[in-house]
């Protein structure tokens, strides 16, 4: 991704009954500037109960680790098959909208209100009742997947008076 520029952030939509939902302004802000001015291509597919939304430029290094993996392996092949044969390219069409196929929309249970997140490299589109349920399942905080994500590495600052000792 470009330095300097992630998506962030949370944005409540509506997907309408063909599909189609607006893209969070931000995010178009991101992606216009990704796409160098030309047009907005988007990568989705599902995965963790909701839609990944990956931008053209940000899909070169994922693309670059399937073509690594070595052919004569099954579990490759397997994998590259299932990633790419759910993969759905979308652009954006001139009010801003996108349109997910009926597969994904199914696999991710998103239909009506929805929610946009932000993950750094790309978006994340749920199902507005699923994304509230995955951040209530485990009742963790920040801190303590910050813990285990990052295997005790702190990627924040330590606050307080110790902080600057």
């Amino acid at each position: 991704m470009a330095s300097g520029q992630w998506f962030s952030g949370r944005f409540d939509h509506t997907v309408d009954s063909k599909g189609r939902v607006s893209l969070p302004s931000p995010f178009r802000k991101v992606c216009d500037l990704l796409a160098e001015g030309a047009p907005i291509e988007l990568f989705a597919f599902p995965m963790d109960g909701c839609v990944f939304l990956i931008p053209k430029p940000n899909m070169a290094p994922i693309v670059e680790r399937f073509r690594e993996l070595s052919f004569s392996r099954k579990d490759a092949r397997d994998a590259t098959r299932r990633f790419f044969s759910r993969q759905q390219q979308l652009n954006c069409d001139s009010q801003g909208r996108i349109l997910i196929n009926e597969a994904a929309r199914k696999e991710a249970g998103i239909e009506g209100d929805v929610v946009f997140i932000g993950a750094l490299d790309r978006m994340e589109l749920w199902s507005k009742s699923a994304y509230e349920r995955h951040m209530a399942e485990d009742g963790l905080t920040f801190e303590e997947i910050e813990q285990r994500a990052f295997d005790g590495l702190e990627i924040l600052p330590a606050a307080g008076p110790e902080a600057g000792s």
